[in-house]
């Protein structure tokens, strides 16, 4: 049964990975490819997807395929992580992704320090002996870029400043457009 559902991020607590295997990795387009996985006796792991590690906006695309080799149903987990050019705070984030299993989760969020980490958690429930994948598309674009061009310049500098002391352009969610919201559009600039 394929599951097609948007999801909510969500902050948690902690930043440990939930299985740690070596990935092998390329650069394709812009982008990292990574793609391995691992037998833990209980359950295989193979991932494959493709990221914006390092760059100021995040595209994290792929998916993971879950086996469960005991005879009892398995909560199988699997997260990566990587840094941006940018606080992920800044991003708005659109999630997309499908799965095999009725019970899945898919979870993003930078909570861990320094703040441009991005992680995402995947998890789900998989019967005896089946294997399943799980897929997801997250991309984002910078809460500054205000006209919608995918950049942060002088465009949104003007608009900003053409709503100063309104509500319109407030990045810092304060209700109110000041220096604060100035220094962080100045802060995701683009060119």
């Amino acid at each position: 049964m394929l599951l097609a559902l948007a999801v909510s991020l969500i902050f948690l607590q902690s930043c440990e990975p939930y299985t740690e295997f070596q990935v092998n990795r390329e650069q394709k387009g812009g982008l990292t490819h990574s793609f391995g996985g691992v037998d833990r006796g209980s359950h295989v792991i193979v991932v494959d997807y493709r990221d914006s590690r390092g760059q100021s906006t995040l595209i994290d695309r792929g998916n993971v395929t879950f086996t469960n080799t005991t005879q009892y149903m398995n909560r199988i987990k699997y997260s990566h992580a990587f840094f941006l050019e940018t606080d992920p705070a800044m991003l708005e984030f659109s999630v997309e992704w499908s799965s095999d299993f009725p019970t899945t989760e898919v979870v993003g969020f930078n909570a861990c320090d320094p703040g441009e980490r991005w992680v995402l958690d995947v998890q789900a429930d998989v019967p005896s002996g089946e294997s399943g994948t799980i897929s997801w598309d997250v991309t984002s674009k910078y809460k500054a870029d205000f006209n919608g061009d995918d950049r942060v310049n002088g465009t949104d500098l003007g608009l900003m400043l053409g709503g100063w002391g309104g509500s319109e352009y407030d990045l810092d969610d304060n209700g109110i457009v000041n220096g604060s919201d100035l220094g962080l559009l100045l802060n995701c600039w683009t060119d």
